[in-house]
């Protein structure tokens, strides 16, 4: 049994996967509360209600176009995803023209590994006696090195 709520603060829940109007409507750019209701919850064979907070009034069930939402939960699943990684690309490219913005210094004192995994990996090949690729040395000592190669003038 599928359940569908339109909860009050705009947002759909469909068999327990949330999703926001925004890609809800998305893929059903026809769905709409009818006013004034501002809550719907619809459990399939059992119950359809439509409330405003103060006033709940019962409708017919089964309801055919509930029964279609919650047929599609892999369909909004999908586009959420798609919607997630469209932020994901956003916020990429603004780091990516923040950092190109950086003098060639800075950037490469941004890719170099931090001065706290320097020393945890000394610690460890120095004192704890790990050998070099156990302590992560040759991994930092690479990276400094590809670091350096790629700016060398820096």
């Amino acid at each position: 049994m599928g359940t569908f709520v339109h909860h009050p603060d705009g947002y759909i829940i469909i068999n327990g996967e949330r999703f926001e109007m925004d890609v809800f409507l998305s893929v059903e750019p026809d769905y709409s509360l009818p006013k004034p209701a501002t809550h719907r919850s619809y459990e399939q064979g059992f119950r359809h209600v439509l409330s405003n907070g103060t006033d709940a009034w019962t409708m017919p069930s089964p309801w055919l176009q509930g029964d279609i939402y919650i047929s599609r939960l892999n369909d909004f699943i999908l586009m959420r995803l798609a919607d997630e990684q469209d932020t994901l690309d956003a916020r990429d490219a603004a780091c990516k023209a923040e950092f190109d913005q950086l003098s060639p210094d800075d950037q490469r004192k941004q890719k170099f590994p931090q001065v706290s995994e320097m020393i945890e990996a000394l610690w460890r090949h120095i004192i704890e006696e790990e050998d070099l690729n156990e302590s992560g040395c040759s991994t930092i000592q690479t990276l400094r090195d590809a670091v350096r190669d790629q700016y060398p003038d820096a």
